[in-house]
């Protein structure tokens, strides 16, 4: 990667040598040589250590990163945003605030690296933080507005074929509308776990080390949460939602 600054740096010397030897002398020439075979070793040597940052492990990173190496965790960042700006991007209202929370995700993660004890990996420790992030942000969402508006993503769940006439492209948009809405009245407790699976898609022992809870429980909410999606989309939703959100409450209450 170029650095502007020495770029700006050479061409100032190379004015300052140029003035007080002359552009033909052999002291001029022979400065510049050095100088363009310094800037080209450097870049060779940044864009070296980028491919070595990027096949090094997320362990070796975090080390490098904790002894104050920010490339190191510039490259963390860089292997892990997209997922943690996937997971955001379903749990919260917007892309802005997606975007808000992975940054302040990541700043979390890099003010913590003294504590990360790497037990359950990098990854892992992200979502967890992510997902929390979201929750908390929901939480705080909720008691300004008294209700919770959530969307999976900006994009569709279901995407229409650019080959579907216009019937079938109405029919597959009135799905996904239907399938998000479903989403977006979850009870939180379900959503996540749903979100983490379906769009996600990380196992169930992951999600439990995640929310810090029992795999039994993760599958228990999966299926639970599929039900309500299912009595939702067959038109059950009220009933469905209610008995989710209090099921919610008291599983909560004892850590499920």
């Amino acid at each position: 990667m170029d650095n502007p600054g020495w770029a700006m740096i050479q061409r100032g010397i190379l004015i300052l040598l140029r003035r007080r030897y002359g552009s033909a002398s052999f002291l001029f020439a022979i400065f510049s040589l050095y100088l363009k075979q310094l800037y080209r070793t450097i870049r060779l040597n940044r864009k070296k250590r980028g491919r070595r940052l990027g096949m090094a492990t997320d362990e070796l990173l975090v080390h490098a990163a904790r002894n104050g190496d920010l490339e190191a965790y510039a490259a963390l960042v860089e292997r892990h945003q997209d997922k943690i700006y996937n997971l955001t991007a379903k749990m919260v209202a917007n892309r802005e605030d997606a975007r808000d929370l992975t940054q302040e995700v990541f700043v979390q993660l890099y003010q913590a690296l003294p504590r990360f004890r790497n037990e359950s990996g990098f990854g892992t420790w992200a979502y967890r933080v992510a997902a929390n992030k979201c929750l908390d942000f929901l939480r705080r969402k909720r008691t300004r507005e008294k209700q919770v508006v959530l969307s999976p993503s900006g994009e569709d769940a279901l995407p229409a074929d650019c080959r579907e006439g216009p019937e079938e492209a109405a029919i597959r948009r009135d799905e996904s509308r239907r399938l998000k809405a479903a989403i977006k009245n979850l009870p939180q407790t379900y959503r996540i776990v749903l979100v983490l699976h379906h769009y996600q898609q990380l196992p169930y022992k992951e999600i439990a080390e995640i929310l810090n809870v029992p795999v039994k429980t993760v599958a228990t909410r999966l299926y639970r949460a599929k039900l309500m999606l299912k009595e939702k989309l067959a038109g059950g939703e009220s009933g469905a939602l209610q008995e989710g959100k209090g099921q919610s409450d008291q599983l909560h209450g004892r850590g499920i």
